[in-house]
């Protein structure tokens, strides 16, 4: 009988969260368990929880049920921000062995241990040590990824009125820039050119007498053959030394940043702390020093009392806008927010005729940018080869996902290609220049 000890991860969510459910990954991978896909040949399930929406909470919870179900033997351990949330109604499940919240993911290990050497401990029990142990993952080993993330800050301030990540996730705090430094140094060791910089709200960091700008500035000039790429960043956050920073090479020109409405009076009712011109001056100024910078954003359609003219001062703002790419939910009622307390609610035939329209204008705008990109060279990070196929696929530094002809090229490496067609899918293809 083998005694290889087996675990696979159940991820939800965002590039934090795929960062730390990676963090897991090494941390068991490190301590005598084997990964693996098969979620019915482990003997440990890590689903890792997210709560962004009710839509997700509910995945979520499905996920753990059917867990159970595939694999009755297996240890079921919880974490994530639906457990921070809604501990309780995790419980009730009744197919959790341990909920974990998320400044002890950190602690599977011992965590694990308890669940083995405790059987008559009742289940599910909450992990919950005073101890933060948000940044005390060391993730240069990524197995699965071709391109590295770096956790720099954990947290949230703002509390709009419509999330729960403030009380999944805690305050705003950041990680001690030696440790980012050392980090960066082991990841360059194993083999990657990319880091992606992740967090809640990585703009707000600061630690000691370093701002985000100036961490930026610091390991781009101590890094310059790294690419570094921003996950989702707030536009009220950035000053006027970041505007400097980004024109390097090795920042990548791709940039996330959430709109959630293009009206003033949905803004402040969402408790967002910008309003529209401000947001479309700090677009205006990104896009003067990146050459065609690939711009993403967030917007929320439905919001409590958001009337047509709101809505269509988010439709024709997003337009002038002129995103790559538009990230679009329904409003989801989330108990515990300011938002639920905001009438009159937009019925959700109407909110659905929105989401339909906005649809359509993303679609319009993520093809318009692709084609704009056609004929021209990039440098892509071969990140999979497609189902076994002579094809393989590569992310650019503006995070096109560029298919080529070949199923020869290496892993986590960077080629040059020209992009020459984008399809009637939006899939692009690209050429692989020798």
């Amino acid at each position: 009988m083998s005694s290889v000890k087996y675990f696979s991860i159940i991820n939800f969510g965002c590039k934090l969260n795929i960062y730390e459910s990676e963090s897991i990954a090494y941390l068991l991978s490190s301590n005598g368990y084997e990964i693996t896909e098969d979620h019915q040949k482990a003997s440990v399930i890590i689903i890792n929880t997210c709560t962004v929406t009710n839509k997700t909470d509910s995945k979520c919870r499905y996920a753990i049920r059917k867990a159970k179900r595939d694999n009755p033997s297996a240890k079921i351990v919880v974490c994530g921000c639906l457990v921070d949330t809604d501990a309780d109604t995790l419980k009730e499940l009744g197919e959790i062995d341990v909920l974990i919240t998320n400044k002890n993911k950190d602690k599977i290990i011992d965590i694990l241990e308890i669940l083995d050497t405790n059987c008559d401990i009742e289940r599910p029990f909450i992990y919950n040590s005073p101890v933060d142990g948000s940044f005390n993952f060391n993730t240069h080993i990524m197995s699965t990824h071709s391109r590295a993330f770096i956790k720099i800050q954990d947290g949230c301030n703002n509390f709009c009125s419509y999330c729960k990540i403030p009380f999944a996730r805690g305050r705003s705090r950041s990680r001690n820039y030696d440790d980012i430094i050392s980090d960066i140094d082991n990841i360059r060791k194993t083999g990657f050119h990319e880091i992606i910089l992740t967090g809640i709200n990585i703009a707000n960091y600061k630690y000691d007498n370093y701002l985000f700008d100036d961490l930026l500035d610091k390991i781009t000039d101590l890094y310059p053959d790294m690419r570094f790429r921003l996950s989702s960043i707030e536009p009220q956050d950035l000053g006027n030394k970041f505007f400097d920073v980004i024109k390097k090479d090795n920042i990548c020109p791709h940039f996330h940043i959430p709109l959630q409405s293009g009206s003033d009076k949905i803004l402040k009712l969402m408790n967002r702390r910008y309003d529209f011109n401000l947001y479309y001056d700090m677009l205006c100024r990104i896009r003067s020093v990146k050459n065609n910078p690939y711009i993403s954003t967030d917007i929320i359609a439905g919001f409590p009392s958001e009337t047509d003219d709101d809505f269509m001062l988010t439709y024709n703002n997003a337009l002038k806008s002129d995103f790559s790419y538009i990230h679009l939910f329904s409003y989801s009622r989330r108990e515990g927010t300011k938002a639920v307390e905001i009438y009159p609610k937009v019925p959700e035939r109407i909110t659905g005729e929105r989401v339909k329209m906005l649809t359509e204008l993303g679609i319009n705008m993520s093809r318009k940018y692709l084609e704009s990109n056609l004929n021209t060279k990039k440098r892509i990070i071969i990140e999979r080869n497609r189902s076994g196929k002579e094809f393989m696929t590569g992310k650019t530094e503006n995070y096109l996902d560029v298919v080529v002809n070949r199923n020869d090229l290496l892993f986590k490496h960077i080629y040059d290609v020209e992009i020459v067609k984008v399809n009637d899918d939006l899939t692009v293809n690209g050429k692989i220049i020798l």
